[in-house]
């Protein structure tokens, strides 16, 4: 969901995490997908 470019907040309400804490434990993000995004804002 983030890949899809989905916030947090909606990520949270779809999943059920009642906490951003709860979320941001099982989130995963890959450091090359990360890359990828900020090549893609810096153009």
């Amino acid at each position: 969901m983030v890949e899809a470019g989905l916030g947090d907040q909606e990520i949270a309400a779809i999943s059920g995490h009642k906490s951003m804490q709860m979320l941001r434990r099982y989130t995963h993000l890959r450091a090359e997908d990360l890359v990828a995004r900020l090549d893609q804002l810096i153009g």
